[in-house]
Order: C-alpha cells, then sequence, then structure tokens
C-alpha cells in the first residue's frame, strides 16, 4: 500500500502544482454537467456496470470497433467534403426532402403485376422525367465504375 502512495505522490504533487491545469479540468467537468454528459455517463455506468463491464471494455478495445471507428470518421470527413460543395448538398437535400412521396409511389409500383412490353418501355421513354432519369442513371453508373477503378485492390 505504501508502496502505491510512493507512486501516487509525484502525480498529486505535479497536479496540485499546476493550478491552471486543474482549473480548466473542473470546468470541462462543470460544461460536461450542464450538457448532460456526466449523468449520461453515470445512468450508463449504472445500468452496465459492473456486470458487464468485460464485455464493454472488450468491445470498445476491440480491433474492430477501433478500425470500424477510425473508418467512419474517415468517411464522415468525406461526406463532409462533398457537402461542403453547394450543387451536391442542394441535391442531396432535394432528394431526401421528397423521398417520403417517392417511396410511397416505389412501393405502389413495386406492387403493380404485369410484363414490361417493350411498347410500354418505349412509350415510358418519351416522358421527360424518365429520360432525365435515365441520363442520370447511365452518369451514375459511369462515375460509380470510373470511381470503383481507382479503389487499391489489397
Amino acid at each position: 500500500m505504501e508502496n502505491d502512495m510512493d507512486k501516487l505522490e509525484p502525480v498529486l504533487r505535479e497536479l496540485l502544482d499546476d493550478r491552471d491545469f486543474l482549473e480548466s479540468l473542473v470546468n470541462i467537468i462543470r460544461h460536461m454537467k450542464g450538457a448532460g454528459i456526466v449523468d449520461l455517463v453515470n445512468n450508463i455506468s449504472t445500468d452496465y456496470l459492473p456486470t458487464d463491464i468485460e464485455f464493454l471494455g472488450k468491445f470498445f478495445s476491440s480491433k474492430e470497433f477501433v478500425y470500424g471507428s477510425l473508418k467512419t470518421a474517415i468517411s464522415l470527413v468525406s461526406v463532409l467534403y462533398a457537402f461542403s460543395d453547394e450543387k451536391t448538398s442542394d441535391l442531396f437535400k432535394a432528394i431526401m426532402y421528397n423521398l417520403p412521396s417517392a417511396t410511397e409511389e416505389i412501393i405502389t409500383s413495386s406492387k403493380q403485376t404485369g410484363r414490361m412490353s417493350v411498347r410500354k418501355l418505349l412509350s415510358r421513354m418519351k416522358d421527360p422525367e424518365i429520360g432525365a432519369g435515365m441520363e442520370i442513371a447511365f452518369t451514375l453508373l459511369k462515375f460509380i465504375g470510373s470511381a470503383s477503378k481507382k479503389v487499391e485492390e489489397k
């Protein structure tokens, strides 16, 4: 026990000597408490600890979690970069805000049975929105094909 105190003494001395650091740490904790983060962590620890502590420790320190978190963060950076372009952001918002009505139409049309004849397909292609959608689809397919070639194989 005394050996443990000997190890802690320099740490405690360093903390007590650096008043600015301690004040900053206390302010951070106050802000976290004000934002509800301290209560959240406390509730999580009450609900999951000590029975699931081993699982949580293994999960959060697992290679899969760490790599997955890093890859997610890197992917989010690319999404943020893409949304920094005004046209990309506007296109995404237009699609997302109109998605509920499109979803209904997709579900309805998927339940319609019957074969698509060549004549029906050609008549649908006269619709300017269908033509624009097909051009977009071909452009996206070309882009995906081109981008896929840039991914390194392992």
